[in-house]
């Protein structure tokens, strides 16, 4: 299974307004609530049935973590592919795009919240992980920046290709891969 979150408060939210009981906002606060619900269950039902999880969505805050902390306690494996952008106009510009093409908008203050919060919420939990990759999708080709391995090094890319971001904000990942910089 792969919960999205957005996508699913996207449709709950529609399904609420059709109904006519409820104003765009209220159906959107509605949506909301029923999805944490919703994922609460889903992730204990994975976990009672040893069923594998995926997750899209964002780490911006530490309880999130615990969500990972409970699938590794029920001896899961925790995989995480995280796509990195070169700054928060670029993350508003692809959520622009994506709306403008059906899909759900983010306020630029959430936009800027996952953007930052993703990055450090991701530095201090890196080593919780046992397989991480960071990507850096800023450009039209997507380039492949670190590959961890149960906390051991498979591929980095050398220090002066890191971007920004990477180096300004992984800071605890940078130092563990270049400790004498």
């Amino acid at each position: 299974m792969v919960f999205d979150g957005d996508k699913l408060a996207l449709e709950k939210t529609k399904e609420l307004v059709a109904t006519g009981l409820h104003s765009r906002k209220e159906a959107k606060a509605l949506a909301n609530e029923w999805v944490d619900v919703h994922f609460i269950e889903q992730v204990e039902k994975a976990i009672k049935q040893a069923n594998h999880f995926a997750y899209e969505g964002h780490f911006r805050e530490a309880p999130t973590w615990r969500v990972i902390d409970r699938f590794k306690k029920n001896g899961y494996s925790v995989h995480m592919l995280f796509f990195g952008l070169i700054n928060v106009e670029r993350s508003a510009m692809r959520v622009l795009e994506r709306a403008l093409s059906g899909g759900h908008n983010v306020s630029l203050a959430e936009i800027d919240l996952n953007y930052h919060g993703n990055l450090l919420q991701l530095d201090r939990h890196f080593k919780t992980l046992d397989e991480l990759r960071i990507i850096d999708t800023s450009e039209t080709a997507p380039k492949v920046l670190l590959e961890l391995l149960n906390a051991e090094v498979v591929f980095n890319a050398p220090f002066y290709e890191l971007p920004d971001w990477f180096t300004t904000y992984l800071i605890n990942i940078t130092r563990r891969l270049f400790p004498n910089i």
